[in-house]
């Protein structure tokens, strides 16, 4: 990993169903004890349907390349104990070195 790892994280994936037939996520561990780092950044929205601000939190995430993550997978911070839902995964494109996945993040939790 080239970025410097400020917390391990965990990543679930997967969903089922509940007693009423609607979708809810399951904690499946995928991995656990991952080095990695997060950088948060918050961006203030205003939708055009309300004059009502909202504070969305976004974050930037680096793991090792070869990291067992796909979008829509959630990943718990160890640190912070928070949840984040991975909405968009960049590799870095480099032909000598195999640089660190980024991975944009929307908080969940």
């Amino acid at each position: 990993m080239y970025a410097r790892a400020t917390t391990t994280i965990s990543i679930y994936r997967g969903q089922g169903t509940d007693e009423w037939g609607d979708s809810v996520d399951n904690d499946t561990v995928v991995a656990t004890g991952v080095r990695a780092s997060i950088a948060e950044q918050k961006i203030y929205a205003q939708p055009e349907v309300t004059l009502q601000p909202r504070n969305l939190r976004y974050a930037r995430l680096r793991v090792t390349k070869g990291t067992d993550i796909q979008t829509n997978d959630r990943i718990f911070d160890e640190r912070l104990n928070q949840t984040w839902l991975i909405t968009n995964i960049s590799p870095y494109q480099n032909p000598v070195v195999g640089q660190d996945l980024r991975v944009d993040l929307q908080f969940v939790g």
